[in-house]
Protein backbone atom coordinates (compact mmCIF):
# COMPACT_ATOMS: atom_id res chain seq x y z
CA UNK A 1 0.00 0.00 0.00
CA UNK A 2 1.45 3.25 -0.90
CA UNK A 3 2.08 5.79 1.94
CA UNK A 4 -0.31 8.59 2.05
CA UNK A 5 0.75 11.96 2.18
CA UNK A 6 -0.73 14.78 4.51
CA UNK A 7 -3.57 16.14 2.10
CA UNK A 8 -4.64 12.36 1.59
CA UNK A 9 -4.97 11.91 5.51
CA UNK A 10 -6.76 15.44 5.82
CA UNK A 11 -8.79 13.64 3.03
CA UNK A 12 -9.61 10.33 4.43
CA UNK A 13 -9.78 11.66 8.56
CA UNK A 14 -13.17 11.55 9.76
CA UNK A 15 -13.02 14.62 11.16
CA UNK A 16 -12.15 16.37 8.03
CA UNK A 17 -16.05 16.94 6.71
CA UNK A 18 -17.24 18.74 8.94
CA UNK A 19 -16.26 21.13 12.60
CA UNK A 20 -18.08 20.83 15.40
CA UNK A 21 -18.26 24.36 18.07
CA UNK A 22 -16.11 23.82 20.91
CA UNK A 23 -18.31 22.40 23.78
CA UNK A 24 -18.46 24.12 27.22
CA UNK A 25 -15.39 23.64 29.06
CA UNK A 26 -14.59 20.84 31.39
CA UNK A 27 -12.31 20.01 34.47
CA UNK A 28 -9.21 19.05 32.51
CA UNK A 29 -9.48 20.71 30.34
CA UNK A 30 -7.74 24.12 29.03
CA UNK A 31 -9.33 27.17 30.14
CA UNK A 32 -9.00 30.57 28.41
CA UNK A 33 -9.84 34.05 28.22
CA UNK A 34 -13.08 33.90 26.82
CA UNK A 35 -13.90 30.47 28.02
CA UNK A 36 -12.84 29.99 31.62
CA UNK A 37 -13.28 27.19 33.81
CA UNK A 38 -15.18 26.64 37.05
CA UNK A 39 -13.31 26.30 40.49
CA UNK A 40 -14.05 26.65 43.99
CA UNK A 41 -13.74 30.80 44.60
CA UNK A 42 -15.31 31.01 40.71
CA UNK A 43 -14.44 31.17 36.72
CA UNK A 44 -10.88 31.03 36.07
CA UNK A 45 -9.25 32.67 32.86
CA UNK A 46 -5.91 31.82 31.41
CA UNK A 47 -3.91 33.80 29.29
CA UNK A 48 -0.60 32.80 27.46
CA UNK A 49 0.85 35.90 25.32
CA UNK A 50 2.13 35.09 21.87
CA UNK A 51 6.33 34.23 22.89
CA UNK A 52 5.47 34.62 26.46
CA UNK A 53 5.84 38.38 26.10
CA UNK A 54 4.22 40.72 27.94
CA UNK A 55 5.01 44.93 28.99
CA UNK A 56 5.10 45.84 32.85
CA UNK A 57 1.75 48.27 31.60
CA UNK A 58 -0.02 45.26 30.31
CA UNK A 59 0.50 43.35 33.34
CA UNK A 60 -0.49 46.19 35.65
CA UNK A 61 -3.79 46.12 33.31
CA UNK A 62 -4.72 42.59 33.93
CA UNK A 63 -4.17 42.85 38.11
CA UNK A 64 -6.60 46.01 37.53
CA UNK A 65 -8.89 43.61 35.52
CA UNK A 66 -8.48 40.53 37.47
CA UNK A 67 -9.57 43.19 40.77
CA UNK A 68 -12.53 44.53 39.31
CA UNK A 69 -13.98 41.75 37.57
CA UNK A 70 -12.52 38.72 39.61
CA UNK A 71 -11.08 38.30 43.25
CA UNK A 72 -7.89 40.41 42.07
CA UNK A 73 -5.87 36.81 42.54
CA UNK A 74 -2.90 35.88 39.84
CA UNK A 75 -1.33 32.91 39.18
CA UNK A 76 1.40 31.58 36.92
CA UNK A 77 1.31 28.25 35.54
CA UNK A 78 4.34 25.95 35.89
CA UNK A 79 4.22 25.85 32.08
CA UNK A 80 3.95 30.49 32.28
CA UNK A 81 0.66 30.67 31.94
CA UNK A 82 -1.31 33.53 33.68
CA UNK A 83 -4.33 32.76 35.37
CA UNK A 84 -7.33 35.10 36.70
CA UNK A 85 -9.27 33.74 39.59
CA UNK A 86 -12.59 34.93 40.99
CA UNK A 87 -14.43 35.46 37.85
CA UNK A 88 -18.33 35.36 37.03
CA UNK A 89 -20.18 34.64 34.71
CA UNK A 90 -21.55 38.15 33.96
CA UNK A 91 -17.87 39.21 34.33
CA UNK A 92 -15.97 37.30 31.83
CA UNK A 93 -16.89 39.35 28.21
CA UNK A 94 -15.72 42.30 30.28
CA UNK A 95 -12.79 41.02 31.78
CA UNK A 96 -11.23 39.74 28.25
CA UNK A 97 -12.13 43.06 26.61
CA UNK A 98 -10.45 44.73 29.55
CA UNK A 99 -7.01 42.61 28.81
CA UNK A 100 -7.23 42.94 24.78
CA UNK A 101 -7.63 46.84 25.42
CA UNK A 102 -4.50 46.49 26.76
CA UNK A 103 -2.55 45.30 24.20
CA UNK A 104 -1.94 41.79 24.92
CA UNK A 105 -1.71 39.18 21.83
CA UNK A 106 -2.98 35.93 24.01
CA UNK A 107 -1.78 32.45 22.17
CA UNK A 108 -4.85 30.78 20.32
CA UNK A 109 -5.49 27.54 18.85
CA UNK A 110 -2.42 25.55 18.71
CA UNK A 111 0.04 26.44 21.42
CA UNK A 112 3.66 26.70 20.23
CA UNK A 113 5.93 27.89 23.41
CA UNK A 114 9.24 28.70 22.66
CA UNK A 115 11.96 29.08 25.31
CA UNK A 116 11.30 32.56 27.61
CA UNK A 117 14.10 34.21 26.47
CA UNK A 118 14.03 33.97 22.67
CA UNK A 119 16.18 36.35 20.92
CA UNK A 120 17.99 37.67 24.52
CA UNK A 121 19.57 34.38 25.38
CA UNK A 122 23.08 35.11 24.43
CA UNK A 123 23.80 30.87 24.32
CA UNK A 124 21.08 30.38 22.41
CA UNK A 125 21.63 28.66 18.92
CA UNK A 126 18.72 30.31 16.74
CA UNK A 127 15.98 32.26 17.62
CA UNK A 128 12.94 30.29 17.13
CA UNK A 129 10.19 32.49 17.14
CA UNK A 130 9.69 33.04 13.49
CA UNK A 131 9.97 29.28 13.24
CA UNK A 132 7.16 29.12 16.02
CA UNK A 133 4.80 32.09 13.95
CA UNK A 134 5.27 30.09 10.59
CA UNK A 135 3.63 27.00 12.27
CA UNK A 136 0.89 28.66 13.86
CA UNK A 137 0.02 30.24 10.93
CA UNK A 138 0.20 27.34 8.93
CA UNK A 139 -1.98 25.54 11.23
CA UNK A 140 -4.35 27.96 11.59
CA UNK A 141 -4.84 28.16 7.56
CA UNK A 142 -6.10 24.54 7.35
CA UNK A 143 -9.58 24.03 6.71
CA UNK A 144 -11.36 22.35 8.20
CA UNK A 145 -9.26 22.92 11.77
CA UNK A 146 -7.33 20.18 12.82
CA UNK A 147 -9.16 18.23 15.41
CA UNK A 148 -6.36 18.20 18.55
CA UNK A 149 -6.30 17.15 22.10
CA UNK A 150 -7.38 19.99 24.47
CA UNK A 151 -4.07 20.11 26.18
CA UNK A 152 -1.04 19.49 22.90
CA UNK A 153 1.77 21.13 23.36
CA UNK A 154 4.66 21.69 20.59
CA UNK A 155 7.84 22.61 21.83
CA UNK A 156 10.24 25.06 19.58
CA UNK A 157 13.99 25.51 21.20
CA UNK A 158 16.61 27.10 20.36
CA UNK A 159 18.92 25.56 23.44
CA UNK A 160 20.53 28.68 25.53
CA UNK A 161 20.75 28.55 29.06
CA UNK A 162 17.00 29.07 29.77
CA UNK A 163 15.75 25.93 27.12
CA UNK A 164 12.48 23.88 27.25
CA UNK A 165 14.51 20.52 28.55
CA UNK A 166 12.61 20.27 31.41
CA UNK A 167 9.00 20.97 30.15
CA UNK A 168 6.93 18.35 29.03
CA UNK A 169 5.22 18.11 25.04
CA UNK A 170 3.78 16.01 22.81
CA UNK A 171 6.22 17.33 19.95
CA UNK A 172 9.51 18.51 19.94
CA UNK A 173 11.37 20.44 18.06
CA UNK A 174 15.30 20.79 19.69
CA UNK A 175 17.99 22.81 18.29
CA UNK A 176 21.61 21.27 17.63
CA UNK A 177 24.82 22.36 15.83
CA UNK A 178 26.30 19.22 13.76
CA UNK A 179 29.85 18.34 13.59
CA UNK A 180 30.05 20.81 10.43
CA UNK A 181 28.27 23.76 12.28
CA UNK A 182 25.00 23.53 10.63
CA UNK A 183 21.67 23.92 12.90
CA UNK A 184 19.93 20.88 12.87
CA UNK A 185 16.54 19.97 14.77
CA UNK A 186 15.90 16.62 16.59
CA UNK A 187 12.43 15.94 16.33
CA UNK A 188 10.64 13.56 19.07
CA UNK A 189 7.61 13.17 21.05
CA UNK A 190 6.33 12.54 24.13
CA UNK A 191 7.53 14.03 27.27
CA UNK A 192 10.51 15.86 28.39
CA UNK A 193 13.85 16.49 26.43
CA UNK A 194 15.45 13.02 28.74
CA UNK A 195 12.68 11.14 28.08
CA UNK A 196 10.60 11.57 24.83
CA UNK A 197 11.03 9.14 21.91
CA UNK A 198 13.23 10.75 19.23
CA UNK A 199 11.99 10.43 15.63
CA UNK A 200 14.18 12.26 13.33
CA UNK A 201 16.89 15.01 12.71
CA UNK A 202 15.74 17.85 10.39
CA UNK A 203 17.21 20.55 8.51
CA UNK A 204 15.92 23.99 9.66
CA UNK A 205 14.02 24.90 6.54
CA UNK A 206 12.19 21.68 7.23
CA UNK A 207 11.35 21.93 10.98
CA UNK A 208 7.79 23.46 10.07
CA UNK A 209 6.81 20.95 7.46
CA UNK A 210 7.81 17.85 10.22
CA UNK A 211 5.79 19.70 13.04
CA UNK A 212 3.08 20.40 10.50
CA UNK A 213 3.23 16.32 9.42
CA UNK A 214 3.32 14.86 12.91
CA UNK A 215 0.15 16.96 13.77
CA UNK A 216 -1.84 15.97 10.85
CA UNK A 217 -1.35 12.48 11.90
CA UNK A 218 -2.67 12.98 14.95
CA UNK A 219 -5.54 14.65 13.85
CA UNK A 220 -6.27 11.27 11.70
CA UNK A 221 -6.01 9.18 14.81
CA UNK A 222 -8.27 11.29 16.95
CA UNK A 223 -8.92 14.51 19.26
CA UNK A 224 -7.81 12.34 22.24
CA UNK A 225 -4.15 11.30 20.72
CA UNK A 226 -1.16 12.26 21.89
CA UNK A 227 2.28 12.69 21.34
CA UNK A 228 3.05 9.34 23.11
CA UNK A 229 0.79 7.33 20.55
CA UNK A 230 2.90 8.64 17.48
CA UNK A 231 5.17 5.61 15.98
CA UNK A 232 8.35 5.43 16.11
CA UNK A 233 8.60 5.70 12.31
CA UNK A 234 5.93 8.03 11.90
CA UNK A 235 8.81 10.72 9.77
CA UNK A 236 11.21 8.56 9.21
CA UNK A 237 10.10 7.90 5.26
CA UNK A 238 9.98 11.73 4.75
CA UNK A 239 13.81 12.87 6.53
CA UNK A 240 16.37 10.65 6.54
CA UNK A 241 19.68 11.59 8.14
CA UNK A 242 23.15 9.84 8.78
CA UNK A 243 23.67 11.21 12.17
CA UNK A 244 23.40 8.59 14.88
CA UNK A 245 19.90 10.13 17.03
CA UNK A 246 21.23 8.30 20.07
CA UNK A 247 24.56 9.98 20.05
CA UNK A 248 23.07 13.68 20.02
CA UNK A 249 23.39 15.37 23.41
CA UNK A 250 20.81 17.91 24.68
CA UNK A 251 20.39 19.87 27.50
CA UNK A 252 17.43 19.17 30.05
CA UNK A 253 17.43 21.12 32.92
CA UNK A 254 17.55 24.28 33.15
CA UNK A 255 19.29 26.47 35.66
CA UNK A 256 17.33 28.27 38.70
CA UNK A 257 15.05 31.06 37.01
CA UNK A 258 15.48 33.32 40.04
CA UNK A 259 18.11 35.79 40.63
CA UNK A 260 20.25 38.10 38.03
CA UNK A 261 20.78 36.48 34.18
CA UNK A 262 22.68 38.51 31.45
CA UNK A 263 21.18 38.67 28.25
CA UNK A 264 21.97 40.42 24.95
CA UNK A 265 22.75 43.97 24.41
CA UNK A 266 24.62 44.19 28.15
CA UNK A 267 21.20 43.72 29.69
CA UNK A 268 19.97 41.64 32.80
CA UNK A 269 17.58 39.52 33.19
CA UNK A 270 15.75 39.34 36.56
CA UNK A 271 14.19 35.89 37.49
CA UNK A 272 11.27 36.22 39.33
CA UNK A 273 8.28 34.35 41.00
CA UNK A 274 5.21 35.03 42.66
CA UNK A 275 4.59 33.73 46.15
CA UNK A 276 3.42 30.45 45.99
CA UNK A 277 2.53 30.60 42.29
CA UNK A 278 0.53 33.70 43.56
CA UNK A 279 0.07 37.30 43.65
CA UNK A 280 -2.41 40.15 44.83
CA UNK A 281 -3.27 42.78 42.08
CA UNK A 282 -2.46 45.56 44.53
CA UNK A 283 1.46 43.99 45.08
CA UNK A 284 1.79 43.57 40.83
CA UNK A 285 0.24 46.70 40.51
CA UNK A 286 3.10 48.34 42.82
CA UNK A 287 5.58 46.13 41.04
CA UNK A 288 5.24 47.29 37.66
CA UNK A 289 4.79 51.15 38.78
CA UNK A 290 8.37 50.45 40.19
CA UNK A 291 9.78 48.93 37.10
CA UNK A 292 8.75 51.84 35.59
CA UNK A 293 10.15 54.14 37.38
CA UNK A 294 13.46 52.49 36.67
CA UNK A 295 12.96 52.39 33.02
CA UNK A 296 11.86 49.04 32.79
CA UNK A 297 9.24 47.92 30.13
CA UNK A 298 9.32 44.17 29.23
CA UNK A 299 8.78 41.09 30.73
CA UNK A 300 9.11 37.37 29.52
CA UNK A 301 6.88 35.16 31.08
CA UNK A 302 8.28 31.83 32.11
CA UNK A 303 8.21 27.75 33.11
CA UNK A 304 8.44 26.65 36.84
CA UNK A 305 6.00 29.61 37.59
CA UNK A 306 8.09 32.97 37.00
CA UNK A 307 9.28 35.39 34.62
CA UNK A 308 11.49 37.67 33.66
CA UNK A 309 11.93 41.26 34.12
CA UNK A 310 14.16 42.60 30.80
CA UNK A 311 16.60 45.54 32.41
CA UNK A 312 19.00 47.65 30.82
CA UNK A 313 22.25 46.75 33.18
CA UNK A 314 23.06 45.10 36.39
CA UNK A 315 22.03 47.95 39.21
CA UNK A 316 18.58 48.24 37.51
CA UNK A 317 18.01 45.02 38.09
CA UNK A 318 18.70 44.86 42.07
CA UNK A 319 16.65 47.62 42.33
CA UNK A 320 14.18 46.01 40.92
CA UNK A 321 15.10 42.88 42.62
CA UNK A 322 14.90 44.65 46.37
CA UNK A 323 11.38 46.15 45.42
CA UNK A 324 10.01 42.65 44.42
CA UNK A 325 11.15 40.75 47.59
CA UNK A 326 9.71 43.84 50.40
CA UNK A 327 6.44 43.44 48.18
CA UNK A 328 6.39 39.59 48.46
CA UNK A 329 7.78 38.63 45.52
CA UNK A 330 10.14 35.31 46.05
CA UNK A 331 13.70 36.63 44.81
CA UNK A 332 16.01 34.15 45.86
CA UNK A 333 16.23 30.17 44.35
CA UNK A 334 17.29 28.89 48.16
CA UNK A 335 14.20 30.14 49.76
CA UNK A 336 12.66 26.66 51.41
CA UNK A 337 9.04 28.27 50.46
CA UNK A 338 9.76 27.20 47.06
CA UNK A 339 9.18 23.45 47.99
CA UNK A 340 5.65 23.67 49.15
CA UNK A 341 2.78 23.85 46.24
CA UNK A 342 -0.63 24.97 47.83
CA UNK A 343 -4.01 25.65 46.10
CA UNK A 344 -5.42 29.05 46.41
CA UNK A 345 -7.22 27.87 50.15
CA UNK A 346 -9.49 28.90 52.93
CA UNK A 347 -9.20 32.95 51.86
CA UNK A 348 -9.84 32.35 47.73
CA UNK A 349 -11.76 28.92 47.33
CA UNK A 350 -14.91 28.19 49.23
CA UNK A 351 -14.05 24.18 48.78
CA UNK A 352 -10.77 24.29 50.86
CA UNK A 353 -10.78 24.11 55.23
CA UNK A 354 -7.87 26.22 55.76
CA UNK A 355 -5.57 28.91 54.96
CA UNK A 356 -2.97 27.20 53.00
CA UNK A 357 -0.49 30.23 52.58
CA UNK A 358 -0.64 31.19 56.00
CA UNK A 359 0.26 27.08 56.74
CA UNK A 360 3.10 27.41 54.39
CA UNK A 361 4.41 30.55 55.65
CA UNK A 362 4.77 28.41 59.42
CA UNK A 363 5.92 25.17 57.90
CA UNK A 364 8.57 27.07 56.19
CA UNK A 365 9.53 28.75 59.77
CA UNK A 366 9.43 25.64 62.01
CA UNK A 367 11.27 22.79 59.42
CA UNK A 368 13.59 24.89 56.75
CA UNK A 369 15.63 22.11 56.78
CA UNK A 370 12.86 19.66 55.96
CA UNK A 371 12.17 21.77 52.80
CA UNK A 372 15.43 21.04 50.92
CA UNK A 373 14.00 20.92 47.36
CA UNK A 374 13.99 17.61 46.88
CA UNK A 375 10.14 17.16 47.52
CA UNK A 376 7.17 18.80 46.99
CA UNK A 377 5.29 19.38 50.08
CA UNK A 378 1.84 19.56 48.77
CA UNK A 379 -1.20 21.59 50.55
CA UNK A 380 -4.18 20.67 49.31
CA UNK A 381 -7.01 22.71 51.43
CA UNK A 382 -10.02 20.12 50.38
CA UNK A 383 -9.25 16.00 48.79
CA UNK A 384 -9.43 17.25 45.12
CA UNK A 385 -5.46 18.27 44.92
CA UNK A 386 -5.85 21.06 42.56
CA UNK A 387 -2.11 22.54 43.02
CA UNK A 388 -0.22 19.67 42.45
CA UNK A 389 -2.83 17.07 40.79
CA UNK A 390 0.23 14.15 41.09
CA UNK A 391 1.91 12.10 44.11
CA UNK A 392 4.26 14.01 46.35
CA UNK A 393 6.38 12.46 49.45
CA UNK A 394 4.40 14.29 51.75
CA UNK A 395 0.62 15.97 51.30
CA UNK A 396 -1.68 17.58 53.73
CA UNK A 397 -5.29 17.86 53.30
CA UNK A 398 -7.63 20.02 54.97
CA UNK A 399 -10.42 18.27 56.49
CA UNK A 400 -13.44 19.26 58.86
CA UNK A 401 -11.40 17.68 62.04
CA UNK A 402 -7.94 19.13 61.03
CA UNK A 403 -5.66 17.61 58.30
CA UNK A 404 -4.86 14.33 56.58
CA UNK A 405 -1.67 13.19 56.06
CA UNK A 406 -0.95 11.56 53.14
CA UNK A 407 2.81 9.85 52.37
CA UNK A 408 4.06 8.83 48.80
CA UNK A 409 0.41 9.77 47.73
CA UNK A 410 -1.89 12.55 46.17
CA UNK A 411 -4.33 14.67 47.76
CA UNK A 412 -7.50 12.17 47.04
CA UNK A 413 -5.17 9.19 48.74
CA UNK A 414 -6.63 7.90 51.47
CA UNK A 415 -4.52 9.89 54.46
CA UNK A 416 -1.57 7.45 56.82
CA UNK A 417 -2.85 9.80 59.96
CA UNK A 418 -4.85 12.63 60.85
CA UNK A 419 -3.95 16.03 63.10
CA UNK A 420 -5.81 18.24 64.68
CA UNK A 421 -5.56 21.89 63.64
CA UNK A 422 -3.60 23.17 66.72
CA UNK A 423 -1.15 20.35 66.95
CA UNK A 424 0.34 20.69 62.95
CA UNK A 425 2.99 23.02 63.94
CA UNK A 426 4.59 20.60 66.07
CA UNK A 427 3.95 18.02 64.19
CA UNK A 428 6.24 19.21 61.54
CA UNK A 429 9.04 20.73 64.34
CA UNK A 430 8.96 16.91 65.53
CA UNK A 431 9.08 15.64 61.69
CA UNK A 432 12.36 17.50 60.70
CA UNK A 433 13.98 16.33 64.09
CA UNK A 434 13.03 13.05 63.13
CA UNK A 435 15.03 13.41 59.50
CA UNK A 436 17.60 15.26 60.83
CA UNK A 437 18.58 12.83 63.23
CA UNK A 438 17.78 9.63 60.83
CA UNK A 439 19.31 10.93 57.29
CA UNK A 440 22.38 9.11 56.45
CA UNK A 441 25.55 10.05 54.38
CA UNK A 442 24.09 12.23 51.64
CA UNK A 443 20.54 11.19 51.69
CA UNK A 444 17.96 14.08 50.87
CA UNK A 445 14.86 14.56 53.02
CA UNK A 446 12.48 12.71 50.46
CA UNK A 447 14.97 10.15 50.33
CA UNK A 448 14.93 9.74 54.14
CA UNK A 449 11.12 10.05 53.99
CA UNK A 450 10.73 7.15 51.78
CA UNK A 451 12.92 5.42 53.72
CA UNK A 452 11.38 5.83 56.76
CA UNK A 453 7.40 5.09 55.60
CA UNK A 454 4.16 5.88 56.89
CA UNK A 455 3.66 4.66 59.83
CA UNK A 456 7.22 5.61 61.41
CA UNK A 457 6.04 9.29 59.89
CA UNK A 458 2.79 9.16 61.74
CA UNK A 459 4.60 7.53 64.68
CA UNK A 460 6.86 9.36 65.12
CA UNK A 461 4.52 12.68 64.45
CA UNK A 462 2.61 11.55 67.03
CA UNK A 463 -0.64 11.84 65.41
CA UNK A 464 -3.65 9.75 65.01
CA UNK A 465 -2.98 6.32 62.80
CA UNK A 466 -5.96 5.33 60.27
Amino acid sequence: MPMMDDAMILALSPNAAQHFPLPPIRRGECPTLSQPMPTGDGLLARLRPVNSALTFSQLAALAEATERFGNGLIEITARGSLQARGLKPETVGDFEAAVLASGVIPTRGLGVETPPLSGLDPDELIDVRPIAAELRGRVAAIEPPLALAAKLAVTLDGGGRFHLGAVTADIRLTAFRDSGGQIRFVVSCGGTAAKARRLAIVEEGQAVDAALHLLIRLHAMGPGARGRDLPDDALSAHYTTRIDLRAIELSTQAPPLLGLHPIEDGGVALGLSFAYVQAQAPALQALAERAKALGIADLRLAPDHGFFALCPSQDVARALQQAAAELGFWTDSADPRRAIALCAGATGCASAYFDTRALADRLAQIAPELLDGSFTLHLSGCAKGCAHPTASVLTLVGASTGYGLVVNGAASASPSAYSAENDIGSAFGRLASMVRDSREDGESAAQCLTRLGARRIASALQLDGT
